[in-house]
């Protein structure tokens, strides 16, 4: 009669299987950080996951409350945009993601430039001719607030104060109605500004 097998067992995890799993582990967290751009993953709660989450209008909060010096040296305010939808971009210069997505944002920012729409750039921790020299390069030739201390990036709500770039989109009432973590696409804007425009 041929013997029965017993269960089988489980070598025990020595030093080399729990290298493994450390080294799988830290490539996982590699992979989301370049998911979620050029900031660090480690601040990213749940709520903050890589990727657009767009906001019910019953859900959406106050009117975001933001204003600052621009690249230019003037003054802008998101409450002279009222009425009008409103993109705000999170980049620098220093971001190689962002310089990935700037083509969306300049072609979704001419293809709407007759709707009630403005793009909004939000440069973070840079420097000021690192930036010119950079929109100046994409061709991107809307407002632009200069934020080097990143004092006002660390406002936004649902924007993780080390992931860049991301976006928020605004409805005419300048309430939160999405958010992008990570790079942005054509796609996802036009998906987001579409429905606040109707």
């Amino acid at each position: 009669m041929a013997p029965v097998a017993g269960p089988t067992r489980r070598a025990p995890a020595g030093p080399l299987a729990v290298g493994g799993i450390r080294a799988r582990l830290a490539a996982a967290a590699l992979a989301a950080a370049a998911l979620a751009g050029c900031g660090s993953a480690a601040q990213t709660s749940p709520a903050q996951s890589v990727g657009l989450r767009v906001v019910p209008v019953a859900q959406r909060g106050a009117p975001l409350e933001l204003a600052g010096t621009t690249l230019g040296g003037g003054h802008l305010s998101l409450a002279s945009l009222r009425g009008r939808v409103v993109v705000l971009n999170v980049w620098g210069s220093w971001c190689t993601v962002c310089a990935t997505e700037s083509p969306a944002l300049v072609a979704s920012a001419r293809s709407l430039g007759g709707q009630p729409v403005t793009f909004v750039g939000l440069d973070v921790q840079d420097v000021r001719s690192s930036a010119q020299a950079f929109l100046a390069r994409i061709g991107s030739h809307y407002p632009q607030l200069f934020d080097p201390s990143g004092s006002l990036w660390a406002t936004l709500p649902d924007v993780p104060h080390a992931a860049a770039p991301s976006t928020l989109v605004l409805d005419r009432q300048g309430r939160v109605a999405a958010v992008v973590i990570g790079q942005v696409t054509a796609a996802q804007l036009r998906s987001v500004v579409a429905p606040l425009l109707a």
